[in-house]
């Protein structure tokens, strides 16, 4: 019988820059989490082909948490990034105003611009008021509980009824890949 240990994986939910005011959740908070988790790898929502880019360029277009982690313990741990940003880009850095351009800034823009989906516009006015108190003054566990979780799947499900469905396909396009 062979004698292997088992690997010991933490996958840790933030929430971007609400952390800033969150008294509960607060960057400190997420760095003393991954302090004590004592990781011999981690992975950051910064693509790949940036991931070795200076902060300042970082700074730019990713969150804080993702930023800091990755100077934080990048002599301690090896550091992975895994986003993805669209095919046009891969490769190559992320080019100035790329998010104007964005297909699905597009057409979120076209579809809060229309006076069609009233419905639907006030349903996601509805599950973001249920959603967005999931993350706000919670602590790590609440705000990983799945919960929030949930409240994405249907806002996603609800967007497979309008036009926000190419959207959505991107979004979901991303997620897979990451």
């Amino acid at each position: 019988m062979s004698n292997t240990e088992k690997t010991e994986l933490m996958i840790l939910g933030t929430i971007h820059g609400m952390h800033k005011d969150n008294k509960y959740y607060s960057y400190d908070d997420v760095f003393s989490i991954i302090d004590s988790f004592r990781p011999d790898v981690i992975g950051v929502e910064i693509r790949e082909e940036d991931i070795l880019q200076p902060r300042e360029y970082l700074e730019k277009y990713y969150p804080y948490e993702m930023i800091e982690a990755k100077f934080r313990y990048g002599d301690s741990c090896k550091i992975y990034g895994f986003d993805w940003l669209g095919e046009s880009i891969e490769g190559n850095l992320i080019p100035e105003k790329y998010f104007e351009a964005l297909d699905i800034k597009i057409l979120e823009k076209e579809f809060y611009s229309t006076k069609e989906y009233k419905r639907e516009k006030n349903m996601i006015d509805v599950i973001d008021k249920i959603r967005v108190p999931l993350i706000i003054n919670h602590t790590a566990e609440e705000c990983n509980n799945g919960k929030y979780d949930t409240a994405v799947d249907i806002l996603y499900n609800l967007c497979l009824k309008t036009h926000l469905t190419r959207s959505l396909a991107i979004s979901t396009e991303k997620e897979m890949l990451i």
